[in-house]
């Protein structure tokens, strides 16, 4: 099982699958998110793993609509940009 994967002890806990799964790409996206404009563009450094890129570019697509870059900025950095909801094809 992955790292950012839903885990069985969390399944457990309850609620539906889409529950844990709409948790699951809330906590993501948090982590890359304008604080301030969650449909603002994103631009976010991040730790550099393949397993979080994966798991950043589920749930960016999940919430903006839009598919985020990645850069690798150093040996454990990446940069994470995205146009955001707001400039993507679901923004006004």
């Amino acid at each position: 099982m992955g790292k950012f994967a839903i885990s069985p002890d969390v399944a457990r806990l309850g609620g539906s699958t889409y529950e844990l799964m709409q948790s699951r790409l809330a906590l993501l996206f948090a982590m890359v998110q304008n604080p301030h404009d969650w449909k603002a563009p994103i631009n976010a450094l991040v730790n550099d793993t393949a397993e979080l890129r994966e798991a950043l570019t589920d749930a960016i697509e999940h919430f903006t609509a839009t598919t985020p870059r990645f850069d690798v900025v150093s040996p454990c950095y990446m940069r994470v940009t995205s146009d955001g909801y707001r400039n993507g094809p679901a923004g006004p």
